[in-house]
């Protein structure tokens, strides 16, 4: 495996970073990618239609936008120049001045339109760009660290997008990668993995959905879910943010029966024995809550939300020492997180540490000074 070569760009994103390394094999879950490829994007989007969903290709460029595209940055040259002059475009100022905004996964065409998006918007935009002039790009991914997301007290996970250009290599899977993201970037320890467009348009409606759950769709959210896990089962992400839907729709059992398969299927997804104690909780089943956080544990000992569940746990058990100690370890991690922050005031206050649970208050109306829990 070649050893990640990254640049940093001149006059790059403000809040973001573009980085161009050499990808390594990372193959780990590729039979089950590869499996995934036997149905295409247009299969699925067909079969939504027909079932009422409006779900369409992420990738599609107006083809007015994609004539543009094609005219500004050419099919001359080497593969290499051309992805320059697409990075160029999109990141320069007096030019798109791309930026980037967390929780903001949008479509190629969007994103082309508002000049803004998260790591999915870009890449998917990026992707787009490149093969309007051709350029075979294709998307890549980070497993071994999820990315989380919490919006309006809902937690969510999805995956660490990018694009990548294939160059060959003794496994087939060398390349040159190009990645947008926030300067939050700890996912630069994982290894990139090959993933087919059907991956990555799975990925990206499970963002869509639990936007939508946050803005009150809940049943919209569970019919999306529901659609992309029997379409993509090997994506151990849906099965999570699926949990979450149910869970939010007063339907823990349906949600721990819908976990519990997830777990069997993916034994070292952490987020999954999170969102499955808390649906035990919900059920009034402590031991069984119990039990998956300790299953947990030996899978993900320093995630920030294994710790803030296992202080949940504690808080609610009246353990309060220990719960201030997990959203202490939970916070280091995700130090403006302010769900984390409004529970850790909380823990301070119920054990008598009163001026840090004051300092901690300060702390969260400086970070999200509209948080609901003020």
């Amino acid at each position: 495996m070649n050893a990640p070569r990254r640049l940093r760009l001149a006059g790059g994103v403000p809040l973001g970073l573009v980085v161009l390394a050499v990808l390594g094999a990372g193959c780990a879950h590729l039979g089950a990618e590869r499996r995934v490829a036997a149905l295409s994007v247009t299969d699925v989007v067909k079969e939504a239609h027909a079932r009422h969903l409006p779900l369409t290709d992420p990738l599609t460029l107006d083809p007015l936008t994609a004539a543009h595209v094609r005219e500004l940055i050419g099919i001359q040259g080497s593969p290499r120049e051309r992805m320059r002059r697409i990075i160029r475009y999109l990141v320069d100022r007096g030019r798109m001045n791309f930026r980037y905004a967390p929780n903001q996964s949008l479509t190629a065409e969007q994103a082309f339109l508002q000049h803004t998006g998260d790591c999915m918007a870009y890449t998917n935009l990026y992707i787009a760009m490149a093969r309007a002039v051709d350029l075979p790009m294709h998307f890549v991914r980070i497993t071994d660290l999820p990315v989380y997301y919490e919006r309006s007290g809902v937690f969510y996970v999805s995956s660490h997008m990018a694009a990548a250009y294939p160059t060959g290599g003794n496994d087939g899977f060398g390349g040159l990668v190009i990645d947008f993201s926030s300067e939050t970037d700890n996912w630069r320890l994982g290894l990139y993995e090959p993933a087919p467009d059907l991956t990555a348009f799975a990925l990206f409606y499970s963002n869509v959905a639990m936007d939508a759950l946050v803005q009150g769709h809940a049943a919209e959210a569970e019919r999306t879910l529901s659609f992309l896990v029997e379409k993509t089962p090997n994506l151990r992400e849906l099965y999570s943010n699926l949990g979450v839907v149910l869970m939010r729709e007063g339907r823990a059992a349906a949600a721990l029966s819908l976990l519990e398969r997830g777990m069997a299927l993916f034994p070292d997804y952490h987020p999954l024995y999170i969102n499955a104690a808390q649906a035990a909780r919900s059920l009034e089943r402590a031991e069984l809550a119990d039990l998956y956080l300790a299953r947990g544990a030996s899978v993900a000992t320093t995630d920030p939300f294994f710790l803030f569940s296992r202080g949940l746990s504690a808080y609610q058990k009246a353990d309060y020492a220990v719960a201030v100690r997990q959203f202490q370890q939970a916070a280091r991690a995700q130090p403006d997180n302010p769900v984390i922050l409004s529970w850790m005031v909380r823990a301070y206050l119920s054990s008598g540490e009163k001026n840090r649970g004051k300092e901690t208050y300060q702390r969260l109306v400086k970070v999200a000074p509209e948080h609901k829990s003020l």
